[in-house]
């Protein structure tokens, strides 16, 4: 992997699965040599980062990445805290939201070229657009804990 980012090799979605995937095949790292497994993790991030994918895709890709490293781990408490910590975002997201929809009544009369009036509504925007990226990363673990229970345990 890390030849491949020296060598600025054009990397494909696939090639970089097929390294985490390879990774995991390995088998867990002992507790005393995790260092380890976050070097591989930031090499990761930046082969996905070298993606020609969107902000919104590289997100969720990181993201299931990472979630497939807890499945294969068998990390039980680390993926209950990152569905915990996720739904947290989301009822965050959507308090800002409902927040910033409510203060939208004080523009009634405002023009639409009003810039305090543009950055609330920009603001709403990418609000909604982390919202849905929340709802794409807190539906990934849950069909891949159904997954997991149910055809690998079977």
């Amino acid at each position: 992997m890390k030849e491949a980012i020296d060598t600025s090799e054009k990397m494909d979605l696939e090639t970089v699965k097929s390294y985490a995937e390879s990774w995991r095949s390995l088998g867990s790292v002992p507790f005393n040599l995790r260092h380890i497994e976050g070097k591989f993790s930031k090499l990761l991030e930046k082969l996905f980062s070298q993606l020609s994918l969107s902000k919104k895709d590289k997100e969720i890709v990181i993201f299931q990445s990472q979630i497939d490293g807890l499945l294969a781990q068998n990390n039980v408490r680390k993926l209950d805290n990152e569905q915990l910590f996720i739904r947290k975002k989301i009822d965050e997201a959507v308090k800002e939201i409902q927040q910033l929809e409510n203060n939208m009544s004080f523009f009634s009369n405002a023009n639409s070229s009003n810039p305090l009036l543009k950055s609330v509504l920009n603001n709403i925007e990418n609000h909604k657009e982390n919202l849905e990226v929340l709802k794409l990363k807190i539906a990934y673990p849950l069909a891949m804990l159904f997954f997991y229970s149910f055809f690998v345990k079977h």
